[in-house]
C-alpha cells in the first residue's frame, strides 16, 4: 500500500499548468478591462459629464495591469507554483482595493 503523500505526487505536475493557465486567465482579464475603459476614455460621450481629466487619468492608471508583476509570477509558477498562487490572490486583492467604487451610488437613499 502507498503512503497517502505519495499518491497525490503525479497531481503535482498538473499544478504548474493550472497556476499558468489562471495566471494568463487573469492577465487576460485585465487586459480587457483595461481595453474597455481606455475605449470609453477615448469616447467622452460615454461618461457622465461631471467626470474630470484627473479622474479619467487616475482610472486609466488604476486598470492597467502591471505587466513586470505578472511576468515575475508567471515565472515563479514554472519553479514554485504555490508561491505563485499566492501572488495571483495578492494582484486580486490589490484590484479590490485600488477601486473606489461609486460614491453617488453610496450616497443614494434606499
Amino acid at each position: 500500500m502507498r503512503p497517502r503523500a505519495a499518491s497525490i505526487l503525479p497531481l503535482r505536475g498538473h499544478l504548474h499548468a493550472a497556476v499558468i493557465f489562471y495566471g494568463l486567465v487573469l492577465l487576460a482579464i485585465s487586459v480587457v478591462i483595461s481595453t474597455l475603459w481606455r475605449y470609453v476614455a477615448d469616447h467622452r460621450h460615454l461618461l457622465k459629464p461631471d467626470v474630470s481629466d484627473e479622474d479619467v487619468a487616475a482610472i486609466t492608471l488604476l486598470t492597467a495591469p502591471s505587466m513586470g508583476f505578472y511576468l515575475v509570477v508567471v515565472l515563479f509558477a514554472l519553479v514554485a507554483p504555490e508561491i505563485a498562487a499566492f501572488g495571483y490572490l495578492v494582484i486580486a486583492v490589490v484590484a479590490v482595493f485600488r477601486t473606489r467604487g461609486d460614491s453617488t451610488a453610496a450616497s443614494a437613499p434606499a
